[in-house]
C-alpha cells in the first residue's frame, strides 16, 4: 500500500516542481540606467535601473555596490507606465481606486547638471481618515548611462 501511495504522489510532485521552474521570470533588459560611481574614493556605485516588467509596464530597481563588492538591490516600484525622453523620466501607476496607492517615480535635473530620482506615494489612511502624501529621495548625483 505504501508503494501505491508513493507512486501516486510522485507525478504530482514532479508536475509541481517542473511547473514552478517554468514560470520563473527571465531577467529583463534595461530601458534606462542612471548611475553614480564613487568607488575609487571609498563610495558606492549607485544605479537606478528601469527594466521592462514581466507583467507589463516598467520596474524601477535601486542597485548599490560597495567598494568591497557587496551588492544590494531594492525594487522601488513595479509595473509603472513610464515616459522616457531626452531630459527626464516620469513613471506613474494609480491603484487608489482599489485600496492601493498612487506611485510616481520621476527624475529632477539639479543645478549642478546631475539627476535626482524621487518617489512619491499617495494613499488613503483609513485609520486616520485622511489622504497621506509621501515623497522620498531614492538617489541623487546621478548621470544617465543608458
Amino acid at each position: 500500500m505504501k508503494f501505491l501511495t508513493l507512486s501516486l504522489l510522485a507525478p504530482i510532485f514532479t508536475f509541481a516542481t517542473s511547473f514552478g521552474n517554468s514560470v520563473a521570470p527571465a531577467p529583463q533588459e534595461a530601458q534606462a540606467i542612471l548611475s553614480r560611481d564613487q568607488r575609487p574614493v571609498d563610495g558606492p556605485l549607485v544605479e537606478v535601473i528601469y527594466t521592462s516588467s514581466t507583467f507589463g509596464g516598467t520596474d524601477v530597481i535601486l542597485r548599490t555596490e560597495s567598494p568591497r563588492g557587496l551588492v544590494s538591490e531594492e525594487k522601488i516600484a513595479h509595473a509603472l507606465n513610464c515616459d522616457f525622453n531626452e531630459f527626464s523620466i516620469h513613471c506613474f501607476k494609480d491603484n487608489m481606486p482599489v485600496d492601493g496607492a498612487a506611485v510616481r517615480v520621476f527624475t529632477v535635473l539639479n543645478s549642478n547638471k546631475t539627476i535626482s530620482v524621487e518617489k512619491e506615494v499617495i494613499y488613503y489612511d483609513r485609520r486616520a481618515g485622511k489622504q497621506v502624501h509621501e515623497i522620498e529621495n531614492v538617489a541623487k548625483g546621478l548621470k544617465k548611462t543608458l
